[in-house]
């Protein structure tokens, strides 16, 4: 989580985002208008001057302007709703790493990844809660994420035709009333927010805005054109929009209201006074529901088994950690063992109950295990092989290489490769079902066996090279010559005889001209994703901004913009572009705090990506021009002003996708020797430390608790006691775990006579848990007597034998508690009796 690990990245990073969101409309209005003035000029041609613009419009430095005015519309304005486009679709929250549309509740049960879950995630998931970006796209829906990002860019359209009119409200209001007819009909058909009263709200202000343009532009089109509109029908219609925005008001005020009916405290006071019981559904993570849509679509085993032997575990662990606190303060890596269950929770939902099983059983079974731990210690990291599709996120392997990065989740074990010449990744994943034996043939191990074969540990060993010459920065020599442009001001040439004794000076004219440019040496480069050149990389490859290439492509081939790309090329180039490259790699190197990487450096060692290129800065050349005159032979050489800089691609030094030795790499290495033999020893102990590292942590998350715990006590509400303790002792290394059986035995004692109680027949367990529901969901009403209700209370109901309807009611009456409506009602008791019946 990037707030846990660097909070001060993530505060910069919602700073940064706030203050863009609040500049982006002035300063691209201001920018636009420049640019408007500049084309109309201000001398009453319906433009508007602001006191800013008017006072340098007739200055000397307004030449200035126009560039500042383009430099922010591309850099800003066009960059910043595609950067914050990529941000959502980075950081929103996904289903499993398989299946984008599925999850798994907390049982391990698959789920579809729908709004609801979608919008769960968002509101409870420490790492969403943590994310910057979560204001961006929190409270819409999955499908409509970037709502508020086209909301931003409507804004702006807005702006625009607001500034390309002028003062001409005719023209500016039918625009603008057209465009935002389009915004309304959006608005209705997406139906963006989670809340339907958020849409409907949407819908409402945006219909007023709509109406208010509609009515500005007919008033002042009646006053200009008497003859087609009444002004009085203008007025009339103006009365209607008075009405619309007196509605809209009305609405905001019960917005409002509904805010408050949020806060707890009056919510419990509504509850007291409506005598209204809510209900639960910790299956489906569904809270303060009515009993209709939550009583008979219960679980009953996995309801008990959270209420009664997993909240027990729960407050064990709780206390442990409490125990642990001085020890935590002492060494930062000591993970609490709430935390790691929280982890384990997580490891759940992403992975589902039989993935969970599957890693349980390989870590039985001594030949996955080595597997498993072969894979950690001597090939996690980079430069993994991996040519088989299956796996691939879209089920089609899209890299040339097919080598990349592999990162292993430990728990449920599996390893994802991350390719590093395309957008893809594939999971892999050892089959353990418990029948596997020694010669099983999974795709764990044809992952170890391919990544060893003597072809693959050669280009692995190319690969490392290339690594220890770019961290070393060793220059390299390969000439090489290539004919450039440059361009020439006014150069002297000499003297040219005219007549006699008269001469007069020759010069160039000034233009680009061709010259043949040599280069000598050059430093191989190895680009990944946490170079700021790899980050930059990823944001321009990425979809939303390849689209927009592609439209602005489009529209140079049909010569509309043609001029305008030229202009912008040039300034592209400028050093202030650079500036803000600069600030939007700075953003993005926060993001990589928070990716699977294990470190919290921005440069890191096992970084994905392969981008491989060599730089020269070393280019010489000289301008030949010929003479002008009648002696064509006299040859003028202008030196070029240099050294001049170049960046070759791969195969400039015989690399391909294929990462086989070709004759210029075999040369290049030959003359390299002394700097990547010793390079080879320093890199594959930095690799062994990172993998040596994150064995350490995950070994101090077990120390806390181990990986088995979920799966064999804290989703085994029905094992056995002497199991458990046999379990605890043996296979927990915490030792406030493993002296648990001796040192709580009561409340062990009680667990289990509880455990016997709950789940002594179907229909005491669903009693029991409408009960236990009703407390734990209505505590804080008065009339509940916790005597009666609390299940820590022998005497409280759940604790008690199931009663018949009439029983129950005459109980219910000496307490007040049976109505008509209110309390204990006839439909919710007749809800608990088909529960009852169908248990």
């Amino acid at each position: 989580m990037l707030a846990t690990r660097n909070p001060r990245a993530a505060k910069l990073a919602t700073l940064f985002i706030t203050y863009c969101l609040t500049v982006y409309l002035p300063l691209t209005q201001l920018a636009y208008k420049v640019l408007v003035v500049t084309n109309k000029g201000s001398d009453g041609q319906g433009v508007k001057l602001t006191e800013f613009v008017q006072q340098f419009r007739d200055g000397p430095w307004w030449f200035l302007f126009p560039f500042e005015a383009v430099l922010i519309l591309v850099t800003f304005s066009l960059s910043l709703p595609l950067l914050l486009i990529w941000s959502i679709r980075k950081n929103r929250p996904t289903g499993s790493i398989e299946n984008e549309d599925i999850t798994y509740n907390l049982d391990g049960d698959p789920v579809n990844f729908d709004d609801k879950v979608y919008t769960k995630l968002i509101s409870t998931d420490p790492n969403q809660l943590d994310c910057p970006y979560r204001s961006l796209y929190a409270g819409f829906e999955r499908n409509w994420s970037t709502y508020k990002v086209m909301q931003m860019v409507a804004k702006i359209v807005i702006a625009l035709i607001v500034v390309s009119a002028g003062q001409s409200v005719e023209v500016g209001g039918t625009l603008i009333s057209t465009f935002y007819c389009g915004v309304v009909i959006l608005s209705q058909y997406s139906q963006p927010f989670v809340s339907p009263f958020d849409d409907k709200m949407e819908m409402l202000s945006k219909f007023t805005a709509l109406t208010t343009a509609i009515g500005a532009t007919a008033v002042d089109y009646a006053k200009k054109n008497n003859w087609l509109w009444n002004p009085d029908r203008a007025l009339r219609f103006m009365g209607f929009v008075v009405v619309v925005h007196g509605t809209n008001l009305l609405v905001m005020v019960l917005a409002t209201l509904m805010g408050l009916l949020e806060d707890e405290s009056f919510q419990v006071r509504i509850k007291q006074i409506l005598g209204r019981l809510s209900f639960s559904d910790t299956s489906r993570g569904v809270a303060d529901a009515q009993a209709k849509d939550v009583i008979m679509k219960w679980n009953i085993e996995n309801e008990a088994k959270h209420r009664v032997w997993q909240s027990f575990w729960r407050a064990i662990l709780l206390e442990m950690a409490t125990r642990d606190e001085n020890a935590a303060e002492q060494d930062e890596t000591l993970f609490r063992s709430t935390e790691r269950l929280a982890q384990l929770e997580d490891a759940v939902i992403a992975s589902g109950l039989n993935r969970i099983k599957a890693h349980c059983i390989g870590q039985e079974c001594e030949y996955t295990a080595q597997l498993r731990q072969l894979a950690r210690v001597a090939l996690e990291g980079v430069d993994v092989f991996w040519n088989n599709p299956l796996g691939a996120r879209d089920g089609h392997l899209d890299s040339v290489s097919c080598f990349g990065k592999m990162y292993i989740v430990p728990y449920p074990f599996h390893c994802v490769v991350v390719y590093d010449d395309a957008d893809d990744e594939a999971v892999v994943r050892d089959i353990c079902d418990g029948n596997s034996t020694a010669d099983s043939h999974t795709n764990l191990a044809e992952l170890l066996s391919i990544n060893f074969t003597p072809e693959i540990l050669a280009k692995r060993e190319l690969r490392q090279k290339l690594r220890v010459l770019s961290d070393a920065a060793t220059k390299v020599n390969l000439p090489f010559s290539r004919t450039e442009k440059v361009f020439l001001w006014f150069k002297f040439r000499g003297w040219k005889r005219m007549w006699r004794w008269i001469y007069r000076p020759v010069f160039s004219i000034p233009g680009y001209y061709k010259f043949e440019c040599k280069y000598t040496k050059g430093v191989i480069r190895v680009h990944t994703s946490s170079d700021p050149s790899g980050i930059w990389l990823r944001v321009v490859t990425s979809p939303a901004v390849v689209s927009a290439k592609q439209y602005i492509t489009n529209l140079c081939a049909r010569n509309l913009v043609v001029s305008m790309k030229q202009q912008l090329q040039k300034v592209i180039q400028g050093k202030n572009v650079q500036r803000v490259k600069n600030q939007v790699l700075k953003l993005a190197e926060m993001e990589e705090l928070d990716s699977p990487a294990h470190t919290t450096s921005t440069k890191r060692i096992m970084a994905d990506g392969f981008n491989v290129t060599m730089e020269y800065a070393d280019g010489q050349g000289t301008v030949l021009l010929g003479d002008d005159g009648d002696d064509q032979n006299i040859i003028h050489e202008i030196p070029v002003i240099g050294p001049r800089k170049t960046v070759m691609k791969a195969d400039h030094i015989g690399l391909k996708p294929s990462m086989e030795e070709s004759s210029k790499l075999h040369e290049i290495f030959d003359s390299t020797r002394a700097v990547w033999e010793a390079g080879l020893i320093k890199l594959r102990k930095q690799h062994q430390d990172y993998r040596r590292n994150l064995a350490d942590v995950h070994d101090n998350q077990n120390a806390a608790l181990s990986d088995r715990f979920w799966f064999y006590v804290y989703n085994n509400a029905r094992l056995p006691r002497s199991k458990l303790e046999k379990y605890l002792r043996v296979r927990e290394s915490n030792p406030l775990l493993r002296s648990l059986p001796d040192t709580h035995t009561e409340e062990l004692d009680a667990l289990y006579r509880q455990q016997k109680w709950v789940f002594r027949d179907p229909r005491t367990t669903c009693w029991y848990v409408f009960w236990d529901d009703v407390y734990a969901c209505n505590s804080d009403m008065k009339f509940l007597d916790p005597q009666d209700f609390d299940p820590s209370e022998p005497t409280a109901i759940c604790n008690q034998e199931p009663m018949n309807r009439n029983d129950l009611e005459e109980w219910l009456r000496k307490r007040n508690l049976l109505g008509k409506y209110r309390f204990f009602n006839r439909t919710l008791l007749d809800l608990l009796y088909a529960k009852l019946d169908k248990s």
